[in-house]
């Protein structure tokens, strides 16, 4: 819950095991479980840190190799009522750029944008791993990819256009695994255009959602 994450957050600012930490996820707990019970991820509530916290425990924390902020949001007063802050999510970020950060986590955090997450990509072009799943980006951020990506979670990121994934493949010669599930505005030829750059060094290719017939798959299983 909210108070947890805040409380742990705080917590882990001051124990002297931070400073060795090399992996932290905070965020819904949906995210991290597989709960019949629980509701859809995409509708319970966030998982609410301060900026304030986050810049605290990147400070704390200085060899984080794997960051994970899965659903969280920041929250903000507008106008007598609270927001998601989504930009004061990644801020910290980019004004405090870890050079052995290489897994970012930002799945689900819905509200997140190009000008929100350009910044951070140009500060951490060594990420290997990176997750924005269900976020608001598109192809104005896939354009700044490092070329040090492995591993790329963008399914339903639905102003994705194929302008953007042939921005990861000329950017991002590594790919190993790639999720481009339910971008609605993918076609079945995008999944042959990704399996024909990377042949065989794929080991994950996701096109669910994609208007596939059986000679789309073979062509995609012969270019692997």
């Amino acid at each position: 819950g909210d108070l947890a994450t805040s409380q742990f957050l705080w917590m882990l600012q001051s124990v002297p095991w931070a400073k060795d930490l090399q992996e932290l996820r905070v965020g819904w707990r949906s995210e991290f479980t597989n709960d019949p019970g629980r509701s859809s991820k995409f509708v319970e509530p966030y998982a609410c840190v301060k900026p304030i916290q986050i810049e605290k425990t990147l400070k704390a924390c200085p060899k984080l190799k794997v960051v994970g902020f899965a659903g969280c949001g920041c929250w903000s007063a507008l106008m007598g009522y609270w927001r998601p802050d989504h930009i004061m999510v990644l801020r910290p970020f980019v004004e405090n750029r870890n050079a052995n950060l290489v897994t970012l986590d930002l799945s689900s955090v819905m509200y997140i944008n190009d000008t929100d997450l350009v910044p951070v990509l140009q500060t951490h072009t060594h990420l290997e791993n990176l997750s924005l799943r269900g976020t608001l980006v598109s192809d104005q951020s896939l354009a700044v990819l490092g070329s040090k990506l492995q591993k790329l979670n963008i399914s339903c990121c639905h102003l994705v256009t194929q302008n953007g994934i042939n921005s990861i493949l000329a950017n991002c010669p590594g790919i190993q695994e790639l999720d481009l599930c339910y971008i609605s505005g993918l076609e079945a030829t995008c999944a042959i255009s990704v399996a024909d750059c990377y042949g065989s060094q794929l080991t994950m290719l996701g096109f669910g959602g994609f208007k596939m017939d059986d000679g789309h798959l073979i062509r995609v299983n012969q270019r692997r």
